[in-house]
């Protein structure tokens, strides 16, 4: 086993950077930089520090429901991550677990 970190970050569906959406984004990146793994969880429904509720209706079929990156990547990894959205200005709320991973 090898210790490493998870990143948990959350935003909305339809979020962008550059024109692009900003899991995208970070999918991209993770692919880009080699990065152990990411994977993008749509939500039925959310709510933050404002209280107010985000959720899907029919109607809208997208717009603010929350997505939640998880990626697992090294310490080394986690720091260059987290320096390129510092670069890009991409301010985004996250959590940390330190965790221990196997990829065999």
């Amino acid at each position: 086993m090898k210790e490493g970190v998870c990143l948990n970050l959350y935003m909305d569906l339809n979020q962008k950077h550059h024109g692009v959406l900003l899991y995208e984004w970070i999918l991209n990146t993770v692919k880009k930089e080699k990065f152990l793994g990411a994977t993008v969880f749509k939500a039925i429904a959310g709510c933050g520090k404002s209280g107010k509720i985000k959720e899907e209706h029919f109607v809208e079929l997208g717009g603010k429901v929350p997505v939640m990156v998880s990626l697992v990547v090294t310490k080394e990894q986690k720091t260059l991550f987290l320096s390129l959205l510092d670069e890009e200005k991409i301010n985004l709320f996250f959590t940390e677990s330190i965790i221990n991973f196997s990829n065999s």
